[in-house]
């Protein structure tokens, strides 16, 4: 079911960055870039930090909440979302130094009980960490009880239930993200140590490192200096429990301490203890793709850039290390925009632009692409920057080249536009991890449109409350908070929907809509998902 799919695959990017000799300058179109988000209501509040051997650069953009407007510094505190799977391998590889496991061991050593599976049984701790075990992105059994909190309540009793339970025919060991297989190996390594995951990251990984901002649970004192969370225009509570599968998301840290990180990690001899795990998980592993925990890229010229991005309900970061040139960038905000932030991370790294020439004449790229039968690319510029959207997904912003090409490095995607007609395009061509996609100009009805939003009243609003079925065992939960409606699909985070007409709203992360359907009483009955064709959902009696 192709549904809310993410934006894009984000993807290694190689780049080229030379030896300084004072931290890099924040660069114009990264500045630019954020403050233009920040006016679109897509981030509420950034801190940049960047780093050149042991110098630092901290930059704060945007206000660290809706009711304190004073900008964020290098102290606040941000969900970081998927980068705790790099603390994470940190914490599996001090059980496996201390000899309470090893990375080859199977998961079945430490899971009680009869595997369905004798594939799944055999499922390695390093096949874990390096997103080739086979397991899905989620586990099927979650229970959702708060759409707002998703991994809430997933405890290890289901987590156990699904491993034992899962059977599929065969399990595919090419790499494949899992949060699942993250959470997983959270679980087996604060086993191995002892503790809860929480606890075995303070002891055997925070404290050795000196991170003392960084952890699972937010200190009464700490709670004043957290960003709040925030998604195209609407408020976003914490995720507050993420239970058996903390390892895949759970962290908060903020910039002082990320970059701290990268320090040691630029640098292990200066870690002390903690020196040669942070060797061992910077160690490539399969295809070179990985380490473990992090994602790994051999840059031109044969060095590997390391980094990792992440992103939670209401927040989005990126953390890159280039050892090489002993730089490192790191970028944490209250935003949902996660494409968006990774590329301003990686265009910092590289020391390129990532916004358009401000005399480029951006009208000749924009309109509709016709890719294959029901995909359809559309471009349209914002702020004098280039983005492109694919039928059903989400929009990515366009780094320009020359001879109108473009790029969207972090999901490695070139596009190039050609024979022009009257000024404007009429065909384009993307290549995308060496796969090459020609599409037509198209009738601009084709391609995504532009909703403006109209105000609802909070009584209108709560009349869309409620669950909607979908599909067996698939539903939809619509609840207004604080004035704003969200919307959240089953195995999915819960986002802010945004009315355009009556009964109709749309997601501003992914092209789809929700259409409310009322009976001749006016009382709603179901929605229909309009992404990439129409689904019912009857609402639930």
């Amino acid at each position: 079911m192709n549904v809310l799919q993410n934006l894009v695959t984000l993807l290694p990017l190689v780049v080229s960055t030379s030896v300084l000799a004072e931290p890099a300058a924040v660069l114009e179109s990264v500045k630019d870039g954020l403050t233009s988000r920040i006016e679109r209501q897509e981030i509420r509040a950034a801190v940049l930090g960047i780093q050149t051997g042991d110098e630092n650069r901290v930059t704060g953009f945007g206000q660290i909440s809706g009711s304190n407007d004073a900008a964020p510094t290098l102290n606040t505190l941000f969900e970081i979302g998927s980068i705790t799977k790099v603390f994470t391998a940190i914490l599996a590889q001090q059980q496996v130094a201390a000899g309470r496991a090893d990375w080859d061991e199977p998961i079945s050593r430490r899971i009680s009980g009869e595997f369905a599976s004798a594939q799944v049984a055999a499922i390695t701790w390093r096949e874990l960490a390096t997103h080739t075990s086979g397991l899905p992105r989620m586990p099927d059994n979650m229970p959702m009880a708060d759409p707002l909190d998703p991994f809430s309540g997933f405890d290890r009793s289901l987590l156990n239930g699904f491993l034992l339970s899962y059977a599929p025919d065969s399990l595919d060991k090419s790499q494949e993200y899992s949060n699942l297989g993250a959470g997983l190996l959270g679980e087996l390594a604060a086993e191995a140590a002892g503790l809860s995951y929480a606890d075995a990251l303070q002891r055997d990984v925070f404290k050795p490192l000196g991170l003392d901002d960084t952890q699972v649970t937010v200190s009464d004192s700490q709670t004043g200096r957290m960003a709040a969370g925030f998604s195209q225009g609407a408020d976003m509570p914490r995720w507050g429990s993420f239970d058996a599968l903390a390892g895949a998301g759970a962290v908060v840290s903020s910039v002082a301490d990320l970059l701290t990180f990268a320090r040691l990690t630029l640098n292990p001899e200066q870690a002390g203890s903690m020196s040669e795990t942070l060797k061992a998980v910077l160690e490539p592993q399969g295809d070179g793709q990985t380490g473990l925990g992090w994602q790994r890229q051999v840059k031109d010229g044969g060095t590997p850039l390391y980094w990792h991005n992440g992103g939670t309900g209401g927040f989005a970061s990126a953390l890159i290390v280039d050892p090489a040139s002993n730089q490192a960038v790191v970028l944490l905000a209250a935003s949902t925009d996660y494409a968006g932030v990774t590329s301003l991370a990686f265009a910092q790294m590289a020391g390129e632009s990532n916004v358009a020439d401000s005399d480029l004449d951006l009208s000749m790229y924009e309109g509709a692409y016709e890719a294959a039968p029901g995909m359809v690319l559309t471009f349209f510029a914002n702020d004098g920057q280039l983005f492109g959207q694919a039928t059903g997904q989400g929009a990515f912003p366009l780094t320009p080249g020359s001879d109108h090409q473009f790029s969207f490095a972090p999901a490695d995607i070139a596009i190039t536009f050609d024979e022009f007609e009257d000024q404007h395009a009429q065909r384009m061509t993307m290549i995308q991890a060496g796969n090459t996609t020609r599409a037509p100009r198209v009738a601009a009805e084709k391609g995504i449109q532009q909703r403006t939003t109209i105000p609802v009243n909070a009584e209108t609003l709560a009349e869309y409350d409620g669950i909607y079925d979908l599909a067996p065992a698939v539903t939809f939960t619509v609840e207004t908070r604080d004035g704003q409606l969200f919307a959240q699909l089953t195995g999915q985070s819960a986002f802010p929907v945004f009315a355009f007409a009556k009964d109709q709203f749309f997601y501003k992360v992914v092209d789809a809509e929700l259409h409310f359907e009322r009976d001749d009483s006016q009382q709603i009955t179901g929605l229909t998902l309009v992404q990439g064709g129409r689904q019912f959902a009857p609402r639930r009696k």
